[in-house]
């Protein structure tokens, strides 16, 4: 699960960081070429999760010792109306508040999160420009929506992340984002997320780009956003394409996750792993390296192209 390199840093402190993550709504504006939940968006109509039953889970939280509470969704938890009231509970019982965002927020909705207590924001960013995200997101006047709140956000105070899908769509003009978002903008961190194979992504492909086409691009940015004091991750990219020790590594803490239908405890390092058939033979395998996550697509992969074959 993704979060701010600088609260990873903080828990790692703790002797018992224990995190949560509430899927609040499969309520959105937009309809990422990516999303995997899109199908379940359409089958509930956008259903948000009830008070009673968010209020109850935090207080379960607020018992276990949760350190960081994150506030997600299939979709934008910013849409959900109680968002303000969670928050200001989460923040109340020093459990450190985050949220995920696409940022479609007006001014004072944004500064009303912060005075509850809100204090980091990841807000997904898919393209420098409105062509590129908007291909992604398939919402039209989703760019500037997006670029307004950002900028919202930033003049608010919040500690800010970005996270970005990468996409064939954008794998071309990771440079120009970096750009926008860490040299323009100003963000605090960046994250990149390679997308998984999953719900209805399955009929949506087109978009997934190469592992090796990923990991050149991210090779050049990710130097970029370091020698300007940038803090970057990347999720879901397998470490033999790309170096691990370019970017952060997400820490293996067990997450407490909650949605309409499930309450679970994941742990990274405990997600399922295969090895397709272009890993046969590899070194990077001997020395340890996991393969890659099950919700990757195989079909992209390149094996003669391997970052360190």
């Amino acid at each position: 699960m993704l979060m701010t390199c600088r609260t990873a840093e903080a828990l790692r402190q703790k002797s018992k960081p224990v995190m949560a993550t509430v899927l609040l709504t499969y309520s959105c504006s937009n309809d990422c070429v990516f999303c995997g939940p899109a199908d379940k968006r359409r089958e509930t109509d956008g259903k948000a999760a009830e008070r009673e039953e968010v209020i109850a889970w935090l207080e379960r939280c607020r018992d276990a010792g949760v350190n960081l509470m994150v506030f997600s969704g299939a979709a934008d938890p910013f849409t959900h109306k109680d968002l303000n009231e969670f928050v200001s509970l989460a923040a109340s019982w020093e459990m450190h508040p985050f949220c995920y965002t696409q940022a479609h927020a007006s001014e004072r909705r944004i500064r009303e999160l912060r005075d509850a207590g809100l204090e980091e924001i990841m807000v997904s960013v898919h393209g420098h420009n409105a062509l590129v995200h908007e291909r992604n997101t398939r919402s039209f006047g989703s760019f500037r929506r997006t670029l307004d709140g950002l900028t919202h956000i930033l003049e608010a105070g919040f500690y800010t992340m970005t996270n970005t899908v990468v996409t064939r769509y954008n794998v071309d003009h990771l440079d120009e984002l970096v750009d926008l978002l860490a040299f323009e903008q100003g963000v605090d961190e960046m994250a990149f997320s390679f997308p998984r194979v999953e719900g209805s992504v399955w009929t949506n492909q087109q978009c997934i780009p190469e592992f090796y086409r990923a990991a050149q691009a991210l090779d050049r940015v990710l130097p970029r956003l370091r020698e300007a004091g940038k803090r970057a991750t990347v999720e879901y990219m397998p470490s033999c394409y790309l170096d691990p020790s370019l970017y952060e590594v997400m820490p293996d803490f067990p997450t407490h996750y909650r949605d309409a239908s499930h309450e679970i405890v994941i742990k990274p390092s405990e997600v399922e792993w295969n090895y397709p058939m272009c890993c046969e033979g590899c070194k990077q395998r001997e020395r340890g390296y996991q393969g890659v996550d099950r919700h990757l697509s195989f079909d992209f992969m390149s094996g003669p192209l391997r970052k360190l074959a």
